[in-house]
Order: C-alpha cells, then structure tokens, then sequence
C-alpha cells in the first residue's frame, strides 16, 4: 500500500501552517491578508480531500513499513 494520502494531508497542514506565518506575520489580520485566501483554499483542500478517505490512512498507516516511515518524517521536518 503507498502512502499518498498520508503525505496529502502533511503537505496540506504544512501549507496551513506557512500560510498563517504569512497572515500573522505583522501581528494581526487586516484586509490585505486576503491576498493568501487562494493558498489557504489549496491546503485546506488537499486536508479535506485526504480525509474523505480516511479509511484508506487507517489502513496506510497499519501497513506502515520502515521505508515509507522514513519518507513521512522527512517530509514532516523539512
């Protein structure tokens, strides 16, 4: 089994993530923090479309092996 919903939702919450350093970046959230509405849209949807699925992470994640272990904490501190 391949982990491709696995590393989806990863890389959906880190665009999460960088999207809100860019929102919070001068301490508040004003109007033209709008412009990252389309980034935060693309991540949130990468999440949403991962989870839809989330029988499928159960089963990626039980069939975990050393080599795909390694691959999704590499992609989760780089």
């Amino acid at each position: 089994m391949d982990i491709d919903k696995l590393e989806l939702v990863i890389d959906g919450l880190k665009g999460v993530i960088k999207t809100g350093e860019k929102v919070f970046a001068d301490g508040k959230v004003g109007f033209e923090d709008s412009v990252h509405i389309p980034e935060l849209y693309d991540s949130v949807s990468k999440v949403i479309t991962a989870l839809k699925e989330f029988k499928e992470i159960g089963e990626e994640i039980k069939d975990l092996n050393a080599a795909e272990a390694v691959v999704i904490v590499n992609k989760l501190f780089s």
